[in-house]
């Protein structure tokens, strides 16, 4: 099992979707250093769940619905917001 992690609610707009699901932070961390940390561009959100604005999709390409997890390209974020936060199962739980 890995380090304790908390489970983040989030609200994250990219470019004509709205994505709302969960990033797993380390317990403590901030989602800003979490964002800014990543090298590799993408950030997993998990339980998600996407919704099209309807402006600049292409037709007949529908992706509102939810999903196990939806990969964001931090690059493309224009804005996110927590929704809350709780912590989940890691070696704390050991005794």
């Amino acid at each position: 099992m890995g380090a304790p992690k908390q489970k983040v609610k989030i609200k994250i707009k990219v470019d004509s979707t709205v994505v709302i699901g969960y990033i797993h932070l380390e317990i403590g961390g901030r989602v800003s250093d979490y964002i800014t940390s990543k090298v590799d561009n993408f950030i997993p959100v998990t339980e998600a769940k996407a919704h099209s604005l309807g402006n600049g999709t292409k037709k007949n390409v529908d992706i509102d619905g939810k999903y196990d997890v939806v990969f964001i390209n931090v690059k493309n974020i224009e804005m996110m917001t927590v929704e809350g936060i709780e912590q989940t199962a890691g070696d704390y739980d050991r005794p």
